[in-house]
C-alpha cells in the first residue's frame, strides 16, 4: 500500500487500489495462493502448494467420512 505524502488528501483516498496481487483480510491463504499459482513472482512454488492444498483436502473428506463410521470394535 502507498500513501502518497500530501498530508491534506484524506486518509481514504491514500490508499491504493487493490492490483490483484494481494492478499484480501477476507481472503484465506489457501485461496490466494489458488488464484495466483500461475503468475511469477507472486506465489513461490505455487503448484507444490496448490498440490499439498488438494492432497489435504481430499484427507479432511476422509476424515470427515471415518468419523461418521461406527467405532470398530477393539481387538483382542
Amino acid at each position: 500500500m502507498r500513501i502518497p505524502s500530501n498530508p491534506n488528501i484524506p486518509v481514504a483516498a491514500r490508499v491504493t487500489p487493490p492490483t490483484g496481487l494481494e492478499q484480501s483480510p477476507e481472503e484465506a491463504h489457501e485461496d490466494f495462493v489458488r488464484r495466483n499459482w500461475q503468475r511469477p513472482g507472486v506465489v513461490v512454488n505455487g503448484v507444490i502448494l496448490v498440490d499439498l492444498y488438494n492432497r489435504i483436502r481430499a484427507l479432511e473428506e476422509r476424515l470427515a467420512v471415518a468419523e461418521q463410521q461406527p467405532p470398530t470394535p477393539p481387538r483382542p
